[in-house]
């Protein structure tokens, strides 16, 4: 017996029907009801009344209904108790000291990267855009430049028994279709997934967020929702890798860029330069060691 199975029952008894849960649980009603069977079978008891008319919830499926929506619900608290600490070091500043250069790197918002770069407060940020069929979907100032050191294609991850693991490749109009959860500490930047969906491809999608990575997993595991993820070159998995999930490459042309920003006037330090060179090398040796894989 695991939580899925519980969580399988619980949306059962939600519903008049094995197709409308499956339904609603994203995954095949044929994969539901062997998930069902094999808890009775774990249980030596029955669960569902079935007759030609619909199914139903035994006295037994009743009580078990109502134990597992009591544990899951507490397993979930202390899920969110035990992950709130881990999430929080996510969050604010991230400095890194490198004793040759002495460059400090800070995590910060995009907007913030741009404008301390053109007021020459900084000299240089690193940011991700994003193409659309050949196109970047946001502009930068013209006295920047923008200079793509790596980058990576947009995929999806998906349960392994949901309705979509039968592709290989789907279009984004397609996967938009079902629940898309995405994983993000930042709560600033929670939205810019969301608006590149609804305002540059003009999709309708039912679309969450989680700051905790033990909640975005979950929900994904248990095929509550899709994620939407990049797969970089230089990675073995895409950003966000759930165990256990397809990869589904989208049709449309969608690709994402991690390039350097600096000033177009302004020569870069010499430790700037180190640096720079320093992270274009390494992105080689592992774009090197990644095609001999």
């Amino acid at each position: 017996m695991n939580s899925d199975q519980l969580q399988y029952l619980i949306e059962i008894s939600k519903n008049p029907s094995i197709n409308i849960a499956s339904q609603k649980l994203h995954i095949t009603s044929q994969a539901l009801s062997t998930a069902i069977k094999k808890l009775e079978s774990e249980l030596g008891f029955s669960l569902l009344n079935r007759t030609f008319k619909g199914i139903s919830l035994t006295e037994d499926g009743q009580w078990l209904v109502q134990k597992s929506t009591q544990f899951l619900a507490d397993i979930e608290n202390r899920k969110q108790q035990h992950d709130a600490n881990q999430s929080q070091r996510h969050q604010g500043t991230l400095e890194i000291l490198i004793n040759y250069s002495g460059i400090e790197l800070k995590e910060t918002q995009k907007e913030h990267i741009l404008n301390a770069i053109k007021n020459h407060s900084t000299e240089f940020g690193f940011v991700f855009r994003t193409k659309v069929n050949g196109v970047y979907v946001d502009t930068i100032d013209d006295d920047l430049i923008f200079e793509p050191i790596f980058h990576g294609d947009f995929v999806l991850l998906t349960n392994s028994n949901s309705e979509l693991a039968k592709f290989n490749s789907i279009t984004l109009k397609k996967a938009v279709q079902y629940p898309i959860c995405s994983y993000n500490p930042l709560i600033t930047q929670q939205d810019t997934l969301y608006h590149f969906l609804t305002n540059w491809f003009k999709l309708p999608v039912h679309y969450t967020i989680e700051s905790h990575y033990a909640v975005y997993k979950e929900k994904i595991q248990r095929g509550l929702a899709n994620a939407l993820s990049i797969f970089f070159l230089t990675e073995p998995q895409p950003n966000n890798y759930i165990e256990n999930c397809k990869i589904i490459h989208f049709r449309d042309d969608i690709r994402i860029y991690c390039g350097l920003v600096k000033n177009r006037t302004t020569d870069l330090s010499e430790n700037a330069r180190f640096f720079i060179q320093s992270l274009k090398e390494l992105t080689t040796v592992s774009l090197q060691s990644a095609n001999k894989d």
